[in-house]
């Protein structure tokens, strides 16, 4: 991660740790923010259990998220979730700036266990906060 991506980065950790505070537990332990370009993701920041295979099994663990987009198009700032994401598949993705996305996963659990949680309607307003920062402060690549 270069020091352009600090401030972004920093920013998702905190609001992972706002998130996990008000959820009893972490909401999402694994995170990256990518750059698409041309179709194939580059890395800029990487946070999870996986670190060495996480790059590797990036094409297959993001197709959950290619269907979301596949179906609307998203701007700077945008949430959505993939409900059919499960295990290692990223099931959140936030719009951080253009072509910068922030993928979010929970190794163990899906998106429908967690939204079945009642802690998750509290847990997710960092979240809703972060977007609107990106919205207002994309991040630049």
């Amino acid at each position: 991660m270069t020091q352009k991506f600090s401030r972004a980065t920093d920013e998702v950790r905190q609001t992972l740790q706002t998130m996990a505070a008000r959820f009893g537990g972490p909401v999402f332990d694994e995170w990256a923010l990518i750059r698409l370009a041309e179709g194939k993701p580059e890395i800029l920041a990487y946070e999870g259990p996986r670190k060495d295979r996480f790059q590797a099994d990036l094409p297959r663990d993001i197709q959950p998220l290619r269907a979301v987009l596949g179906h609307r198009r998203l701007a700077v700032g945008d949430l959505d979730f993939a409900h059919e994401g499960d295990g290692e598949r990223y099931e959140a993705i936030l719009v951080a700036g253009r072509g910068i996305y922030l993928i979010l996963n929970h190794t163990a659990k899906n998106m429908s266990d967690i939204v079945a949680d009642p802690r998750w309607r509290q847990a997710q307003r960092p979240l809703a906060d972060l977007a609107e920062r990106f919205r207002l402060g994309p991040v630049e690549g």
